[in-house]
């Protein structure tokens, strides 16, 4: 709050807080004179895109590093939802921590309350404070007449004053309030945007395995003879044992689907020697729907795996089409022929490459490549793929090719 100061220009903290909440609240406010009022039977889900929305305008306003939030059922008296803003220690600690702190908090007829540095609960929900003066700041605001929002923000280096908490408590209500109406994505944008990111054949499916969603990469994999295919609008194995064990896997997932964490199960579509093939199902987080399961078939793509490992440890253009090689499978004999060198070249400069990368043994190239993989797109990079298992042999205007002795 020290720093928020002087940000200000001088001005007090009380008028700084205030100035502070009008620019939090431009953009939502705005929204909020365009929508109507929201429904009284908002779902949840709904009210926890409000309260990460508010969790953040409050952590900006009073210039702390952490927020959780709780939502709590005036009908049952109980905790429905924990939103944790914020570095912390162990995320779970604090969402058990904040539930007992939301049920426990006495009001008093305040809106706002200076917490302790030695309350135990707010040290598990903020972490350690940095000093025995730093002070928590806790408060509740009512949503209709179903839900209450509980919330707890700190450390602040010194506690408020009273008119700076009466303050406070001002534009804390003014940020709940546009935060229920701040603009949100429409959910089927969201599912398809999440899609798009992924890099592998990603499908959204209903019980039934009937595909209602799949990404650039899933209508790709669907136009080649693999082993998941698509018949009548139903995805199905290359037989009926396959079949029978990805709707088995979508039936586990389904009875599980209440679970804090979602379940995941891995499903072999194709065991045969040199092209094996996997599904990772588990329930479709995304969707609203309960019947809705999302189903990954992972992809190995050597050109960009080479890419990957090459950036990393500085690996030349002509060192990285070996390695590429290798992660195609590819023995020797036809590594040289892909590539335009004897058979003795290529085992030369590929342990020179297992020198500099500090292995020891050529399965530890398929270690490497998952380690630096991730499971995102990055826009703007064309896709160098490798033409039927291998690389051209054509080079750059720089490329330090290997040669023949």
């Amino acid at each position: 709050m020290q720093e928020a100061t002087k940000e200000s220009g001088g001005q007090s903290k009380s008028d700084f807080i205030l100035s502070r909440a009008a620019l939090l609240l431009k953009g939502p406010a705005e929204a909020h004179r365009d929508g109507g009022q929201p429904s009284p039977r908002e779902s949840v889900r709904t009210m926890r895109v409000s309260a990460e929305v508010f969790g953040r305008a409050v952590i900006d306003l009073l210039g702390c590093e952490r927020c959780c939030v709780a939502l709590v059922s005036q009908a049952t008296g109980l905790v429905a939802d924990v939103v944790t803003l914020g570095p912390v220690a162990d995320d779970a600690v604090a969402v058990g921590a904040m539930r007992q702190f939301a049920l426990g908090l006495q009001r008093n007829g305040a809106a706002l309350r200076c917490i302790s540095a030695g309350n135990a609960l707010a040290a598990a929900i903020l972490g350690p404070a940095p000093s025995v003066g730093a002070q928590g700041l806790a408060g509740s605001t009512h949503v209709g007449e179903s839900l209450e929002v509980v919330f707890l923000s700190g450390w602040l280096a010194a506690p408020l004053a009273p008119v700076e908490l009466d303050r406070t408590a001002r534009a804390v209500r003014a940020i709940w309030t546009a935060a229920q109406h701040a603009p949100r994505r429409r959910p089927d944008d969201g599912v398809a945007a999440f899609l798009n990111e992924l890099i592998f054949p990603a499908f959204i499916v209903d019980g039934s395995l009937r595909l209602l969603r799949t990404n650039d990469a899933g209508r790709d994999y669907l136009l080649k003879d693999g082993p998941l295919q698509l018949g009548g609008g139903i995805l199905c194995g290359t037989n009926d044992t396959v079949t029978r064990k990805l709707l088995q896997a979508l039936a586990d997932a389904a009875t599980a689907q209440p679970e804090r964490i979602p379940p995941t199960m891995v499903v072999p579509l194709s065991t045969e020697r040199g092209a094996f093939a996997f599904a990772w199902i588990g329930p479709a987080w995304m969707e609203e729907e309960d019947d809705r399961f999302l189903l990954v078939v992972p992809q190995v793509d050597p050109a960009a795996g080479a890419r990957r490992i090459a950036s990393a440890f500085g690996l030349k253009w002509a060192e990285e089409r070996i390695v590429a090689c290798v992660l195609c499978g590819q023995p020797p004999s036809r590594m040289g022929q892909a590539l335009g060198l004897t058979e003795a070249t290529v085992r030369t400069y590929t342990k020179r490459i297992m020198l500099k990368l500090g292995i020891n043994r050529q399965v530890e190239f398929f270690l490497l490549y998952i380690l630096t993989m991730s499971p995102f797109r990055r826009g703007g990079r064309g896709s160098a793929r490798l033409s039927q298992g291998c690389l051209s042999t054509a080079g750059g205007a720089n490329d330090e090719r290997p040669h023949d002795a």
